[in-house]
């Protein structure tokens, strides 16, 4: 029996709670995108739940967004909403979530972890450490937006963090993690964070991700050009694109899966079943595979690192 025809069948929400307006080259790097105005960009959280008649009815949430519309350079967000709103929609409220994932650290990704008070939550360890370990520099920086440090942090943040793994509620993994049949965490280290981390939900279906930031937007997968704004090494958030690329032509492969990105907006165009390998010598560290089929938006990476 696969992985697929064991997985529950999950549904899968992915919401806007609110808006926000970047420049474009934020989103889809510079110099390509700079220079063109802005980008409307929906800020996004995800539920995922088992069908009503499981046996295992569990509620995931993936981020938790943040608790006012106010932005972190002073600007109000459009269309805020709090997660009992957003919640309501799909008919749950926020004591119905038993886990959280975290993707990340940042302000827009963890800011309401105190409305799920009952809630597990799940993150990888190298943010956790990464984002400590970089706080200690700020005595010698400003404490604010004008930090690069704190451009997309909010201490508060990481005090109701701590505050959580002190009451036991934290799982800090490292690397590739099965929280239950059908959802299972993968590590993109040094990418948009320190540990960002990305959900693969199998279904029945087909397999699903809910991407996080690991994937910031389309226009960086077609063009192969990372955004312009990101907190880890520019070259392994190429690699990381590089995992969503469709490529036409590439050398025939195998060993990956078709899925779909889940919380981007636009697509990627349809390919046949194909997959490519970055040469060793561009990342000596790890090859990487990917594949696509038919009338999907986009792939699911398999990162080897050599023995």
């Amino acid at each position: 029996m696969t992985d697929q025809e064991r997985a529950p069948d999950f549904s899968i929400w992915s919401f806007c709670y609110a808006k926000g307006e970047v420049p474009r080259d934020f989103i889809e790097g510079s110099p390509v995108g700079s220079n063109q105005g802005q980008l409307e960009i929906p800020m996004v959280y995800s539920v995922v739940a088992p069908a009503p008649s499981s046996a295992r009815p569990h509620v995931f949430l993936v981020d938790t967004g943040f608790a006012s519309g106010r932005s972190m350079t002073g600007r109000q967000f459009a269309d805020f909403e709090t997660p009992a709103e957003t919640l309501g929609k799909v008919e749950l409220e926020p004591k119905d979530v038993k886990t959280i994932i975290l993707t990340h650290l940042h302000f827009d990704h963890v800011g309401n972890i105190g409305t799920f008070k009952d809630a597990t939550i799940i993150l990888q360890r190298t943010e956790y450490e990464g984002w400590k370990r970089a706080l200690k520099m700020l005595p010698d920086q400003p404490s604010d937006k004008r930090s690069w440090i704190m451009s997309s942090m909010n201490l508060d943040d990481i005090v109701q963090f701590d505050r959580a793994i002190a009451d036991g509620r934290v799982t800090l993994i490292e690397g590739v993690h099965e929280v239950c049949p059908g959802i299972r965490l993968h590590l993109a280290a040094d990418t948009h964070t320190f540990g960002s981390q990305w959900v693969e939900i199998l279904t029945a279906e087909a397999p699903y991700v809910v991407a996080g930031d690991a994937i910031v937007s389309f226009a960086n997968v077609e063009r192969m050009w990372p955004p312009g704004y990101h907190q880890g090494n520019c070259g392994i958030c190429l690699l990381a694109t590089a995992i969503f690329k469709v490529s036409s032509g590439s050398q025939s492969g195998s060993g990956s899966f078709p899925a779909t990105i889940w919380n981007c907006s636009g697509g990627c165009r349809a390919g046949t079943r194909d997959a490519i390998r970055l040469p060793n010598s561009m990342w000596p560290w790890a090859s990487v595979r990917m594949s696509v089929v038919q009338h999907s938006k986009a792939i699911l990476p398999q990162i080897t690192t050599p023995s």
